[in-house]
């Protein structure tokens, strides 16, 4: 190794405080890296970058993604009308708001509205379906569909009919799937429910909801059960999934579950780094992927499409902790973005991310607090980017892609998009090494341009194609150009990154 001039007195006092240390190995190990820093800091090249090479087979298709598969999920709570900002009361589907404006940069997708707070005496369209009416408006203005979930708590099927009725009336254009409750595995511990009631009480309850809605809509369209795809409740033959499953496939028309990689008490509390690198491990991404096949082959077993009608990129902490709100950072969004890939490649029919309630959730892609008419601006979240950029990517078709490097934490999505382009995904999740990377197309092209979802991985910011997205709606992306060498593109993705190759 040449050592620069400036380096070498330097050198030489390491090389004696070696001889003087022969006897100590962990001294010794303390200097030599010290040598290293101050070799990298001063631009040495101690260590080649690892290279990865992926091979695409366009002629091998897979899943075909359907239109809208790209959704937002919303608390009842926040389907109101006459708002009043001195009540915390603000009206979330507000035309022209932040929402609005973020939403119209997303290819047209589903608006969920369910959620734990559906089942709460806040639940205004419970009892007044007219409360629904802005959300429609909002929903048309922007070309999205709608799936809603009926309050399950109390157990009241008679009074979900005025609202179906009024949801067809203002809104049959929109209105996708009606759910009926969410995650009741958990009303008894929330004291929802009596001590003793378990899978059969539930199942016999949805059962009269079913009974009901279909006696007063024959046509309407039902999914559930709206439960936690976690490996209780799907991976066991008696969970409640699977056991609900074997009790309403006949009744339902999709079977949808949540997704939610992590919880908060399985991370270490107050350790912001540790839990995003447990979140964004090849662990937690087989976990997932396994669980996204279950209920993908138990909805082909049943002949039913499978939605991921809640998902996020995990339960956040308590609040009040030090590590509150840590999952909405640049390496969840990575960690969320491929999330999306994976249900699509693996044909999941549509995954909608959870917003909360009024988006006050730091787990919100867009957190806004008041909607900007006070003191709480609006702010466009990492989580926020991940789901522009596969957007932005609009894939259509996926085709095959091959690493030959099975243990690198970096991955591929290749797919054609709606225009028929040829694009490629890569995302690295390893948050400390970037990677020199290969692309064998296996078709002529001529050039390639490339957008880039970055920021530092455990920062609350991010950026896609070096520019943020803004209140109004405005983003100004930067794309880069890769042109063909040999018959390949090669580039480095740097640590916790994600790189969209669009080819020409």
């Amino acid at each position: 190794m040449r050592i620069p001039p400036h380096m070498r007195q330097l050198y030489t006092l390491l090389r004696q405080k070696e001889v003087l240390m022969r006897k100590s190995r962990i001294k010794l190990l303390m200097w030599g890296g010290l040598l290293l820093g101050v070799a990298a800091a001063s631009g040495i090249c101690l260590s080649a970058t690892p290279e990865i090479t992926f091979t695409i087979d366009p002629g091998r298709f897979g899943a075909t993604v359907p239109e809208r598969f790209l959704g937002l999920s919303f608390e009842p709570i926040d389907v109101i009308r006459d708002p009043d900002i001195r009540l915390n009361r603000p009206e979330v589907f507000g035309i022209g708001n932040c929402l609005h404006n973020y939403m119209s940069l997303l290819q047209p997708g589903h608006i969920r509205i369910g959620g734990l707070l559906g089942d709460s005496p806040r639940n205004a369209s419970a009892k007044d379906p007219t409360h629904i009416g802005p959300l429609l408006e909002f929903a048309r203005d922007i070309d999205w569909i709608v799936d809603w979930t009926l309050r399950f708590v109390p157990y009241e099927p008679e009074a979900a009919v005025p609202i179906v009725d009024y949801l067809l009336e203002h809104g049959a254009d929109l209105l996708r799937y009606v759910g009926i409750g969410t995650e009741p595995e958990n009303y008894v511990g929330q004291l929802r429910r009596p001590e003793g009631w378990g899978m059969t009480e539930h199942c016999e309850e949805f059962g009269g909801y079913v009974e009901v809605l279909r006696r007063a809509f024959p046509d309407l369209a039902i999914y559930g059960p709206n439960m936690v795809g976690d490996s209780a409740n799907m991976c066991s033959a008696d969970g409640w999934i699977r056991t609900f499953a074997r009790s309403h496939a006949s009744q339902l028309d999709a079977l949808a579950v949540h997704l939610y990689p992590l919880s908060w008490h399985d991370l270490p509390t107050g350790d912001l780094k540790s839990s995003l690198r447990d979140l964004l491990s090849i662990e937690t991404r087989t976990d997932t992927l396994r669980v996204i096949h279950d209920a993908v082959d138990l909805g082909r077993t049943l002949r039913l499409p499978v939605y991921v009608s809640e998902t996020n990129a995990g339960p956040d902490a308590a609040q009040g902790t030090p590590s509150f709100g840590y999952f909405n950072k640049a390496g969840s969004a990575l960690n969320m973005l491929d999330n999306l890939f994976l249900m699509a490649e693996s044909g999941v029919q549509g995954a909608a991310i959870h917003v909360g309630g009024r988006t006050w959730w730091h787990m919100a892609p867009v957190q806004m607090g008041d909607w900007g008419q006070g003191r709480y601006p609006c702010v466009i979240r990492p989580l926020a980017y991940a789901l522009l950029l596969f957007s932005v990517s609009d894939p259509q078709h996926f085709v095959h892609c091959h690493s030959d490097q099975t243990r690198a934490n970096v991955h591929c999505h290749a797919f054609l998009n709606r225009d028929g382009q040829l694009n490629v995904l890569l995302i690295n999740k390893d948050v400390d090494h970037g990677f020199n990377v290969a692309v064998d197309l296996g078709v002529a092209f001529s050039s390639a341009v490339t957008l880039t979802l970055g920021g530092t991985w455990w920062d609350a910011e991010a950026t896609l194609g070096g520019s943020q997205i803004k209140s109004t709606g405005k983003w100004e992306p930067t794309w880069g150009v890769l042109e063909p060498a040999g018959g390949k593109l090669s580039l480095t993705v740097d640590a916790a990154t994600a790189v969209l190759i669009v080819i020409e």
